[in-house]
């Protein structure tokens, strides 16, 4: 089963998006994909682009999907975005569906415990 995971992010640190992504770099499972929904958050969108992104892919060991909302809407509204656009939206590296059956939402303080995706 595909895993959908979805981050909403608003004036993070740089080094809690790093840390959230690098610990879903250590799961057993690895049939996921990532959506970050940065909620109005300009300088860490661009941010994540020049870091993760090397020519428009990514280069993360999984799909990585990021959208930027043109301004602040909540952490509700962003979580329900990003399980949209997660089912309707085409990953850049692999031009397919990232498409799953379960939504995993995390927020972008946070990290998870290695394994917790089995």
């Amino acid at each position: 089963m595909k895993v959908n995971i979805i981050i909403p992010v608003f004036n993070n640190t740089k080094e809690e998006i790093r840390n959230v992504l690098l610990s879903l770099e250590d799961q057993c499972y690895k049939d996921f994909t990532v959506t970050i929904v940065f909620d109005g958050d300009k300088e860490n969108f661009k941010h994540v682009q020049e870091t993760y992104y090397n020519n428009e892919k990514c280069i993360l060991p999984f799909p990585l999907f990021i959208e930027l909302l043109s301004e602040n809407v909540g952490a509700c509204k962003a979580r329900n975005y990003g399980a949209t656009i997660s089912n309707n939206a085409l990953c850049p590296n692999t031009g397919n569906f990232l498409g799953g059956q379960i939504l995993f939402f995390i927020d972008a303080d946070c990290e998870i415990r290695s394994g917790m995706l089995r």
